[in-house]
């Protein structure tokens, strides 16, 4: 949609073709909460309560006075979601989703959490829901993809077809599917009402991992991890894909806005990376 030519992403290319494309548009922050932040609340960075993922006084929240344009969207009748990714506040916080503008929230709250895609638990409306199989993946090891990458057999995380193993071989439970799943019942249950779904992914993202390394499994001249990269915004891609044909299944596409964007620029999860 915006260039590149390793893969291709038809639904993102779809939306893009019919659409409006912002080439020299700008996020607010190159992290994800203040960016986020300055979204929802329509303030500069500069003057906004959240600059910085985590100050001295840990992960920063929306004060309680924060005007969002998702409570603006409440007192007009909206119903409101944000699925996936949160960041700008704890569960019962001041900056809990439900307290900023949002009727109903599933997924994680920090920016930690967010780095593994196969959670201990995600939330939903502030309650724990448990994924008891994922207790046995290894998210540190993923951090030594760059600092040790022959420390672990990363190339054998994936069979033959290009499929995690994980997932067969332990059950594992992967957020992608999760949010796709709840976001997909959010606009079947709300189809009748005027709704404002924030769907906040948390692909890609590091540390790389993807469920199906799908057709770049063959890209041998790609290193590993540029692989999986391209395999989450494959990813990314469909999950696009299932929001706009359930829109249209349910009859309200035509009657729907739908903004695609990113909160920050790319990044890896690579910290000791060479920044030359």
């Amino acid at each position: 949609a915006y260039g590149q030519t390793n893969y291709k992403t038809p639904n993102l290319a779809a939306l893009v073709a019919q659409s409006t494309r912002f080439t020299q548009a700008y996020a607010a922050a190159p992290e994800c909460a203040p960016s986020r932040g300055c979204m929802l609340t329509g303030l500069q960075v500069g003057r906004s309560p959240i600059r910085i993922n985590s100050s001295a006084r840990g992960f920063e929240e929306l004060p309680a006075n924060s005007a969002t344009f998702p409570k603006m969207l409440q007192q007009s009748g909206y119903k409101t979601a944000v699925i996936g990714k949160w960041g700008l506040g704890y569960p019962n916080s001041i900056g809990d989703p439900r307290k900023q503008g949002f009727d109903y929230h599933f997924g994680y709250y920090d920016h930690f959490e967010a780095h593994s895609f196969f959670p201990l638990n995600l939330y939903r409306n502030g309650n724990k829901v448990e994924y008891p199989t994922n207790n046995t993946f290894n998210l540190e090891v993923l951090y030594d993809k760059e600092r040790a990458p022959k420390s672990f057999d990363y190339e054998g995380m994936y069979d033959a077809n290009g499929k995690l193993k994980y997932i067969n071989e332990n059950k594992g439970v992967y957020a992608v599917d999760e949010f796709d799943r709840e976001a997909l019942d959010y606009i079947s249950a709300n189809k009748k009402n005027p709704f404002f779904l924030f769907y906040t992914t948390n692909l890609p993202h590091g540390p790389q991992i993807v469920d199906d390394l799908r057709d770049l499994k063959d890209r041998k001249d790609m290193d590993l991890r540029s692989r999986e990269w391209g395999a989450m915004v494959k990813r990314l891609d469909i999950s696009v894909g299932k929001l706009i044909q359930k829109l249209k299944d349910e009859g309200v596409y035509e009657n729907t806005m739908i903004l695609f964007a990113s909160d920050n620029g790319y990044a890896m999860h690579i910290p000791s990376k060479n920044p030359n």
